[in-house]
């Protein structure tokens, strides 16, 4: 069972490098300056309304400090 074991967590590991390398080739970082205009994700679900018609979108704002 000990053999088993090992050899499976091995293949997890590599099987989440593998995913790890994936996703980081296709994620990319966004930078935003001082004055750049954004909008605030913010799912929070309003109590007694479906979420399906709330807009979880709040803004647009403006960066200030970086």
């Amino acid at each position: 069972m000990k053999d088993i074991y090992s050899m499976t967590r091995e293949n997890v590991q590599l099987a989440m490098a593998m995913q790890k390398k994936y996703y980081n080739s296709k994620a990319w970082t966004r930078k935003f300056q001082v004055t750049d205009t954004v909008w605030l994700y913010n799912p929070k679900r309003k109590k007694g309304r479906t979420p399906k018609l709330d807009k979880p979108w709040d803004g647009p704002y403006a960066v200030t400090k970086c």
